[in-house]
């Protein structure tokens, strides 16, 4: 039996019985009634049958699926044209995938087969139009696996981070918020704070080495211009120290002289160095320590330490050496 006899035998008993004597009724002018055909059975064509269909759509009554199909149940041609107002609009969009469809048949069994593939999730998971309501894409997101609040990521400051970086409850309660907002799910979350914790570790590693290696050149160089002024070994050594208590005598302390470049650069502390010169021995600050049992402890080292490179000085009778020790030994 063609398709469209069929969809007109179903419509008739729907409507009127088994199609017997009585009020169902049989013949063509019931097939006219559902269908919109004319009195020899075949479809009506042209403007006249779309008027129909746009009338009764207008009316709000039932659409003349028959239109749409031949003799043989197939689609016609232009059957897409024929659809109500709305539907043609909306099919048009997609035409090239509607007009693959044979017939009506065709059309069933190709969106059960899509329904199959997907499964019960496809319509579970339809991901909502981008200026759909925030209420469609939170109900979406939750779905997907998101927490009811940003608290529900339980995140907490990232362990291994580098001591210069600094991680602070704000910071924790931004980014949760944020991963909130955009729909991440916790394992998400998890990951870009493990990602952004390496990240970070990496550039604060890579920055303190390069520090390192900019004060290693720094000193090196500072070294070279201090030894053309002072000299090396010993008397580099004592030049230093002086411009060392030099700072210390004008309110620097010895934590201050470790930290601070300024005392790293040369001519800081050539310029320290003749000042300390300058002074008088009990008007500068103690070395080292800051007492005077350290300077006795260089001038016993000096006596007594045969490695001193003024271990022979001294016992040679060098008055500069001596005149040292018995000064660093008679400081009380």
């Amino acid at each position: 039996m063609p398709y469209k006899h069929l969809f007109n035998s179903f419509l008739r008993n729907e409507e009127g019985g088994d199609g017997g004597d009585g009020g169902g009724g049989t013949g063509e002018g019931q097939d006219s009634t559902i269908f919109g055909q004319g009195n020899d059975g075949q479809s009506q064509e042209g403007e006249g049958q779309q008027s129909s269909n746009s009338q009764a759509s207008s009316k709000g009554g039932d659409f003349a699926f028959g239109s749409l199909l031949d003799n043989e149940g197939n689609f016609v041609p232009d059957w897409i044209d024929r659809l109500p107002e709305a539907q043609r609009d909306k099919f048009k969009e997609n035409s090239k995938h509607y007009g693959k469809y044979k017939n009506p048949i065709h059309a069933l069994e190709h969106t059960h087969s899509l329904q199959t593939l997907l499964g019960s999730k496809a319509e579970a998971m339809v991901m909502p139009a981008q200026d759909a309501p925030k209420e469609e894409w939170d109900a979406f997101f939750t779905k997907l696996g998101r927490p009811e609040t940003p608290e529900g990521y339980n995140f907490n400051a990232p362990e291994g981070l580098h001591e210069s970086i600094k991680f602070s409850e704000d910071d924790a309660k931004q980014f949760t918020n944020l991963a909130h907002e955009i729909g991440l799910t916790p394992q998400q979350v998890a990951r870009l704070a493990t990602y952004d914790m390496e990240r970070m570790n990496a550039m604060a590693e890579s920055n303190e080495t390069e520090a390192q290696e900019i004060t290693s050149n720094h000193l090196a160089e500072n070294k070279k211009t201090l030894e053309k002024s002072w000299g090396s070994g010993n008397d580099f050594s004592e030049k230093l120290e002086i411009a060392r208590r030099a700072a210390m005598t004008f309110g620097y302390d010895s934590e201050a002289l470790q930290s601070n470049p300024i005392f790293a650069n040369a001519e800081v502390l050539m310029m320290l160095e003749k000042a300390g010169t300058g002074m008088r021995e009990d008007q500068l600050v103690q070395g080292d320590d800051g007492s005077n049992a350290s300077f006795k402890a260089k001038a016993n080292d000096i006596i007594n330490n045969e490695a001193n490179p003024e271990y022979k000085k001294y016992w040679a009778g060098d008055e500069s050496t001596v005149d040292k020790v018995r000064t660093w030994m008679g400081m009380s």
